[in-house]
């Protein structure tokens, strides 16, 4: 891990309104033990899962102006814009968040 201290647990992000995919937890899990070998990885705590209304409202707006959902971005020079028709931005625009952009990162 970045800091060199193992994390003691590990929550997923998602929210109600993104439905249930059976395998998003195994993947995650898998992803994290493979992160943290030779390790143990942390343990999981599963919360209830919240709105996107309730994401929203306890993410302060900087913090949130720092999260990407979108899953079709259309990439114009050196930047991605949300491309405003997949799932996440139809759901997200419905709460006034629309329109964002970022410069890609450095490969």
């Amino acid at each position: 891990m970045r800091t060199g201290r193992m994390p003691e647990r590990w929550v997923s992000g998602h929210c109600v309104e993104d439905g249930h995919y059976s395998g998003r937890v195994e993947h995650i899990q898998a992803c994290v033990a493979a992160n943290c070998y030779p390790h143990q990885p942390p343990a999981y705590s599963f919360h209830d899962l919240p709105t996107k209304q309730q994401e929203i409202d306890y993410l302060p707006r900087h913090i949130l102006d720092l999260t990407w959902t979108c899953r079709t971005p259309r990439i114009e020079g050196e930047r991605a814009h949300e491309g405003g028709c997949c799932k996440t931005c139809e759901m997200l625009s419905g709460f006034g968040i629309t329109g964002r952009s970022r410069s890609l990162p450095e490969r």
